[in-house]
This record gives structure tokens, sequence and C-alpha cells, in this order.
């Protein structure tokens, strides 16, 4: 069953692919059928799941987003990705861009504000955030 949020991605994505929407830097992904994992290039960004889900494949470790489990990718990187989908459940992808000077200006608010401690083990962490699997 579709939510509010997949219909209306549904609606402003109405075949397979990427398409841009009334906001700058907000794009709608629509697969309508399984992809194997392949090469890919992900850009820095928010991704929000309506329906569906995708596995990345980044170096050693495995990540799955999907409904419940956005991914957040802080720096743009080379991975490889699997899409499950289908005609009658198709993935749905709100993507948001996040531009490199305004998530510096974010990170140097929030050091200002909440004084975060940097270590040498948290300035090596890695270019993304979701769920392990």
């Amino acid at each position: 069953m579709m939510t509010n949020i997949a219909r209306l991605m549904a609606t402003l994505a109405p075949k397979s692919g990427t398409f841009a929407t009334a906001i700058p830097g907000i794009r709608i992904f629509r697969a309508d059928s399984y992809r194997s994992r392949r090469p890919m290039y992900y850009w820095q960004g928010i991704m929000i799941v309506g329906q569906g889900r995708k596995r990345l494949f980044i170096e050693d470790k495995v990540l799955e987003y999907n409904p419940q489990q956005p991914l957040v990718m802080t720096v743009p990187m080379p991975l490889e990705c699997e899409t499950f989908a289908s005609s009658d459940e198709p993935t749905l992808v709100m993507m948001v861009d996040i531009e490199p000077q305004q998530l510096s200006r974010v990170i140097q608010q929030l050091n200002q504000h909440y004084q975060l401690p940097f270590t040498q083990e948290r300035g090596r962490q890695p270019g993304f955030s979701g769920p392990e699997q």
C-alpha cells in the first residue's frame, strides 16, 4: 500500500528516471524494476525513501536505506548500488542536494553553539550515514 508521501513522489516521477521538482536542489528518483548491483557516483545530499529500498556497497560496508532509514552523504563518492523495485511497487526516493559551502556553515554554527569536540578519530569518519547491514 502506497503512503501519502510515496503517492506524491509518484506524481512527480511518473515513470523510471530522475525528475527535477519546482524546488531547486530537490529531485525525485523512481525505479520500476529491480536493478542489480552496479557502480555509481553519489553526490552529497539526503536521500529520503517514500517506498522501496536501495542497498549501497561502499568499500567493505553494506548500507541499506528505506522509508524508515534515510541516507545522508556528506561528501561525493563512488560506490555500488542495488535497487529493489517492481512495477507494482516502484522505489521512490527524494534527493535533497547539500551544497558544500552550506554544509560547512552549518557545521561551523553547530560547533560555535555546541562546542563540538574534535578528535583524530572523529576526523576520519566516513562521508555517509545510514543503517549498516
